[in-house]
């Protein structure tokens, strides 16, 4: 799970795709990311669907 923004929290394993200012879940949910979160959400997705060996 990621605390996206204020008032929400994503499990990672249903984020189908992201952009700068939210996410979007395989059920079809837009879930916003705030600005200062976005970065950190970034590589902590990619480390989660590409963990390193």
């Amino acid at each position: 799970f990621y605390k996206c923004h204020r008032s929400y929290i994503a499990a990672l394993s249903c984020v189908e795709k992201f952009g700068k200012t939210s996410l979007f879940t395989k059920s079809g949910a837009q879930i916003p990311i705030s600005r200062d979160n976005y970065a950190n959400f970034k590589d902590v997705y990619f480390s989660y669907m590409f963990p390193q060996e």
